[in-house]
């Protein structure tokens, strides 16, 4: 808004007008007034992006991290529900019921 008087201005201290001068003296002192209320707001508004973008990162995370653990569980659920026999033991590396090694039966190392 104050960008319209500026060639008004220019033009009346061509003229020395002391109107003028009164003028640019007001509108200078309320640039600097803007000055740091815009200052101020910026980095108020900087502060509330970089909460809401931590805050969006946060719940995409945890959405991510359910959606691991859902899947981990169906998995789970669907070795459990596999036909367990007896002497069999489950495997925590590859996550399946394996049979235990009979050691009645001769080494592999004879």
């Amino acid at each position: 808004q104050l960008q319209r008087f500026i060639p008004w201005l220019q033009h009346a201290i061509q003229h020395e007008s002391k109107d003028a001068l009164e003028l640019c003296q007001f509108v200078e002192e309320k640039l600097l007034l803007l000055q740091t209320v815009h200052a101020d707001a910026y980095k108020e508004r900087e502060r509330k992006r970089d909460l809401e973008a931590k805050m969006e990162a946060q719940q995409q995370a945890e959405a991510r991290r359910k959606a691991e653990e859902e899947e981990l569980k169906r998995s789970l659920q669907t070795v459990i529900k596999k036909d367990v026999k007896t002497g069999m033991v489950w495997n925590t590396t590859t996550r399946e019921y394996q049979y235990l090694p009979d050691h009645t039966e001769e080494s592999w190392r004879d």
